[in-house]
């Protein structure tokens, strides 16, 4: 069972920044039952050690990626990332967080749960607002300021079942620190928000 704590509003992560939970909490054991859930004597299910299939990431999202625009790539890196906790491949998250940088690493973490339950989070997403340039913004990253919300989803385990419910969660104002790598934009941080002007 998984109970993580995301760090961008929605799921992304990031050391330091205080984030709301996408990951519901597991319910509590019953008497006599481990704390993974199984039952006493179940084994191990062999389904959730089954990599998942290739994601096909949709031509809109990819055009996105490619943006120049780090407004609209942004959107691109939202909509990707989202994609790799409903499919299960976790690869995307690769062409989402910059390499070695603290975003990938808080993305690695909640990937190593994922991939060793099996899990994946149905429905969810990152809904992305009020996107604008920060002013620290310089010749080597781009910040953006933006308004972020995860939607509801639920966690279901390698063979579908449920296995939690979240509702929507709260809008948050982050900053999200943006470099290039390979021609590309990716994540490298998640800073706490400032207000967006109005």
């Amino acid at each position: 069972m998984l109970a993580l704590t995301l760090v961008l509003a929605g799921a992304w992560l990031l050391a330091g920044a205080r984030l709301p939970s996408p990951f519901p909490a597991a319910p509590a054991p019953g008497p006599g039952e481990p704390a993974d859930g199984r039952s006493s004597g179940s084994p191990p299910d062999p389904a959730a050690s089954q990599p998942a299939a290739p994601a096909t990431v949709p031509q809109d999202i990819q055009a996105l990626l490619g943006s120049e625009d780090p407004a609209e790539a942004v959107r691109g890196l939202s909509r990707l990332r989202s994609l790799a906790f409903n499919s299960g491949d976790l690869r995307l998250l690769e062409e989402v967080n910059a390499p070695e940088s603290p975003a990938a690493a808080a993305d690695g973490r909640i990937g190593a749960r994922l991939r060793e339950s099996g899990h994946v989070l149905t429905g969810f997403s990152t809904v992305l607002s009020a996107v604008e340039r920060a002013t620290d913004s310089g010749p080597w990253r781009t910040v953006l300021a933006v308004s972020v919300a995860p939607s509801a989803h639920q966690e279901r385990d390698a063979r579908g079942a449920l296995v939690a419910e979240a509702g929507a969660g709260a809008e948050e104002r982050l900053r999200l620190v943006l470099v290039p790598v390979d021609g590309r934009w990716r994540i490298q941080e998640i800073l706490p928000g400032s207000p967006l002007r109005g």
